[in-house]
């Protein structure tokens, strides 16, 4: 029986491919955060650096404090947060 895992040849395109895998994964999360940041944008107009701010804490697992003056959209941006990625608000 041969075994191609001591092929040194299939252990290249082994690591290759799980080069490409990753690589995948990441245009695919970079396409779900755009995709993300899109559907905000149809929303609320004017804004884009603090979606890109509260998706990049959203991300990273932390936490957001919106200051602004009253009637700006902050509730807005994070009720269609909320809903974009299938949350409750």
């Amino acid at each position: 029986m041969l075994d191609f895992r001591s092929n040194r040849r299939f252990n290249i395109a082994e690591k290759e491919l799980s080069k490409l895998e990753d690589y995948v994964e990441e245009m695919t999360n970079f396409h779900l955060c755009q995709k993300i940041m899109e559907n905000i944008s149809r929303v609320i107009v004017g804004k884009q650096q603090p979606i890109e701010l509260l998706l990049t804490a959203l991300l990273a697992d932390g936490h957001v404090l919106l200051e602004d003056i009253p009637g700006l959209g902050k509730t807005l941006i994070a009720k269609c947060l909320a809903r974009s990625i299938g949350g409750s608000f």
